[in-house]
């Protein structure tokens, strides 16, 4: 299977948003009325913004950012203080 679009949204001040993805699916178990499959998929997601200030202060200055689950979440490497110790 293999999956892919592109869109804007003006609301959200997106310029360009891409997705593309792949993925398989097995099915597992075929009993009667009933089954069972199992999927795995992977795809790859960019977004280009029209400004370059966020909520999230990390990505200011770039108009293109990363997932969420893609970025670093150590202290050190977003640049946030480390409270304690």
């Amino acid at each position: 299977m293999l999956l892919g679009f592109v869109s804007t949204n003006f609301r959200r001040q997106i310029n360009i948003r891409s997705l593309l993805g792949g993925g398989v699916t097995f099915q597992v178990l075929s009993k009667n009325r009933n089954w069972l499959k199992i999927a795995l998929s992977n795809e790859y997601e960019q977004t280009g913004f029209n400004n370059d200030t966020f909520n999230r202060t990390v990505y200011n200055g770039s108009r293109s950012i990363l997932p969420q689950n893609r970025t670093p979440r150590h202290p050190k490497a977003t640049g946030e203080h480390i409270q304690g110790n």
